[in-house]
Order: structure tokens, then sequence, then C-alpha cells
């Protein structure tokens, strides 16, 4: 599955922007919020809504440390969450 085919996924009528806050972690261990917006000009609320939906399929996770909050991208979230809507479904069918 193509990283596009994850954005129209996540965000079928703008899968554009899934892949500008994906996109930031090209090459990179973690971003804050505000490294994040900066990146891709989102908004706060846009952010938000964006962030809800992208962990909602387990594709980023977020800890703090030290006082600060950073963002990871976390790809086996994404694997287990394909398995359980595409994979398993069609396993259990092929064994009736």
């Amino acid at each position: 599955m193509a990283l596009e085919d994850v954005a129209k996924l996540v965000s079928p009528r703008a899968p554009e922007i899934v892949l500008k806050i994906l996109g930031c972690f090209y090459n990179k261990e973690g971003l804050t919020r505000e490294e994040i917006l900066k990146e891709t000009g989102l908004n706060g609320k846009a952010f938000e809504y964006y962030l809800t939906k992208l962990r909602h399929f387990r594709l980023i996770q977020g800890e703090g440390r030290g006082g600060i909050y950073r963002y990871r991208l976390s790809p086996d979230g994404f694997h287990s969450r394909v398995d359980t809507l595409f994979v398993d479904p069609i396993k259990t069918l092929r064994g009736r």
C-alpha cells in the first residue's frame, strides 16, 4: 500500500493534508505540535482534526518527556489496523 493510499484511507476528501503531515516526519525521530504546524501551514484546529484521524488509524503516537510532547510515526500500528480491517475478514471468508 502506497503512502498516497494511506492518506486516502485516513482522509478521502483531503489526502494531500495527511500527506503533508506524514511528510513532516521524513528522517525525523519526533516533532512537537509547533514544528508540525510550522511545516504544514495548518492552523491548530485543523491539526487537531487530522491528528485525531491519524491516531484513530494508529499512525501517530505522542509522548511527553521533560515537559516536551513529541509526536512520532507508528507504522506498526497502521499495519495492525490494516490487518484488522482487510486481512482478517478475508481470511475469515476464505476459511468458510
